[in-house]
């Protein structure tokens, strides 16, 4: 073999080697950007969108926030060659108001952290988010009364943490605090949302503290920092996002597929999994339970299977949720000649710890199962 060829057929095993790896990605949800964090970090435009050729690896997936709420972030692991189905129930945008952060309107308070604040002093429930520029120490300021009462968000860059603190006094309260994670990017995402006495803090779209303090009702809403001033590229205050489900589905090409969901549901509720026909149909008619009334008639919802305990979905379709709220389950196609390289759509049931109602579904998911490699 020539040089010549011996240059080619390197080329050629390593484009083979490149495409193997590549992955293609689906998104069905909201109207709100969905930012993947992972070999590379890359942004989906909802509430459709679509992108091939990313590489295998572990991804998280921050979904943003819109008319409905803020679904659940996800991670996963993404095999070479895979299909990644991302759901999120559909929602407009979201109805906010951005602020210039070198506009005019600001009132500043110098001292050891400097704070700007806008905003109405009786303003109560709202969520606050900015982007900055680079890893400095900064944060978010919300429900500010005065020098000596308000809520903050810090970024500590130096301390590596993250916190939340009270200031009703001289000095503040510390109320929560989590390690600083490592940006992910060369921007970080901070977001405060304060509703009734519920705090909670997110970073670069994932939830890091929250905590409940109903010590400070309303105020103004703001930016702070220590030291030099950062760049902050956006500030935007909206109202109050809701957690709410997301779901994913991570297809290797074989009869093999994992299914991966969100839920704001608490602890304790039981899930399984159910397909359906993804076609439209009258309305269910549901008890106060939640659940099809037995009527001596077929299901009215076009139902295709249901997890059940002899594991014909597969052995890890039913379990319980965790604290995070995060479930994962493990689909096994049934390997028949009637049924493979059939589709469906896949999502989760959450039932009551007592089997007595249905808490609460998640988005359904397409599925699409191939026939086993091996024939």
């Amino acid at each position: 073999m020539t040089t010549t060829n011996h240059a080619i057929a390197f080329v050629a095993l390593t484009l083979g080697g490149t495409l193997v790896a590549q992955s293609d990605w689906q998104l069905h949800g909201g109207a709100a950007p969905v930012r993947l964090v992972g070999p590379e970090t890359v942004t989906l435009d909802g509430p459709r969108a679509q992108r091939q050729q990313l590489p295998a690896g572990d991804w998280r997936v921050h979904f943003g926030v819109d008319a409905l709420g803020q679904p659940g972030a996800l991670a996963f692991v993404v095999p070479d060659a895979a299909r990644v189905r991302l759901a999120t129930e559909r929602a407009g945008a979201v109805v906010s108001h951005a602020l210039d952060p070198n506009g005019v309107g600001w009132t500043e308070l110098a001292g050891p952290d400097t704070v700007r604040t806008t905003g109405a002093p009786d303003a109560g429930d709202y969520r606050i988010a900015a982007t900055v520029d680079g890893d400095a120490s900064c944060g978010l300021v919300a429900r500010f009364r005065s020098a000596n009462e308000f809520y903050a968000l810090l970024v500590d860059a130096t301390r590596r943490e993250v916190r939340l603190e009270r200031r009703l006094g001289d000095k503040p309260l510390v109320l929560a605090t989590a390690p600083l994670p490592t940006a992910a990017g060369k921007t970080r995402a901070l977001a405060l949302q304060v509703h009734g006495f519920r705090l909670h803090a997110f970073l670069d779209g994932e939830s890091v503290l929250q905590v409940f303090d109903g010590a400070i009702q309303r105020g103004a809403y703001g930016v702070c920092w220590r030291g030099k001033a950062p760049t902050f590229a956006s500030v935007v205050v909206s109202p109050p996002a809701s957690p709410r489900a997301s779901c994913a589905a991570v297809a290797d090409g074989s009869t093999a597929i994992a299914l991966h969901a969100s839920t704001p549901m608490s602890p304790g509720h039981a899930w399984f999994v159910e397909l359906a026909l993804d076609r439209p149909h009258p309305l269910v008619p549901l008890d106060a339970n939640g659940i099809e009334p037995w009527l001596l008639q077929p299901p009215a919802a076009p139902q295709a299977m249901l997890c059940d305990w002899k594991g014909s979905l597969g052995a890890a379709a039913l379990g319980e949720v965790p604290s995070d709220g995060k479930v994962t389950a493990r689909l096994q196609w049934p390997d028949r000649p009637g049924v493979r390289r059939l589709g469906a759509m896949a999502r989760f049931v959450f039932v009551t710890s007592d089997g007595a109602a249905v808490g609460g579904v998640s988005p359904a998911v397409r599925v699409e199962f191939q026939a086993n490699r091996s024939r």
